[in-house]
């Protein structure tokens, strides 16, 4: 298990409710809440190489995101989690990305294949868990969070990543390009 997701697993045991809360706390209207940012903590995971994604989003912006996919047409239950499980793996592959500096690639990228690790549900938070493996030679990376871009203008998503180099955030807003991330 890695280490982000033990870390959130100690922390949300204590925040979880029952599955009655959480649907009607997914019922609620999602416009109930202001802001509309998530939040990313990724590690570089210096044992493996993998970077390990745990990625925070409102659920009830999940579940809209989640059923809008293509070839969805129904309101996704995050309670539900042996269902809704590969729908939010299909939605936060397209949204969250990272690629490696590859000149054979037609746009000089290299998109890295995540790995599911599983996703948490409560009443205020969605967590998301992934695995981005790395061949050891990497020392940077192009990461992209378009999560819930398509929900919300106003949308920011904060990635705080810790790498061999040290700590940084990314900001990402609509229309914003790859940002650059040095891992070594």
């Amino acid at each position: 298990m890695s280490r982000v997701m033990l870390r959130r697993q100690l922390l949300g045991r204590a925040a979880r409710l029952t599955a009655g809360a959480l649907v009607c706390g997914l019922a609620a209207d999602a416009a109930a809440h202001p802001y509309h940012a998530s939040l990313a903590e990724l590690d570089l995971n210096q044992e493996t190489g993998a970077l390990e994604l745990a990625l925070r989003l409102i659920p009830e912006d999940l579940a809209r995101a989640l059923g809008r996919l293509p070839g969805v047409a129904r309101r996704v239950e995050l309670e539900q989690g042996a269902a809704a499980a590969p729908l939010a793996y299909r939605y936060v592959r397209r949204k969250f990305l990272v690629t490696l500096p590859d000149a054979s690639a037609a746009s000089g990228r290299r998109p890295v294949a995540p790995r599911w690790v599983g996703m948490e549900v409560s009443i205020k938070a969605a967590w998301l868990y992934l695995e981005f493996p790395l061949p050891s030679a990497a020392r940077r990376v192009a990461l992209v969070n378009r999560a819930l871009f398509e929900l919300e203008a106003e949308q920011l998503n904060t990635v705080n990543a810790r790498t061999a180099r040290g700590h940084t955030s990314l900001v990402f807003q609509r229309g914003d390009p790859p940002k650059s991330l040095t891992l070594r």
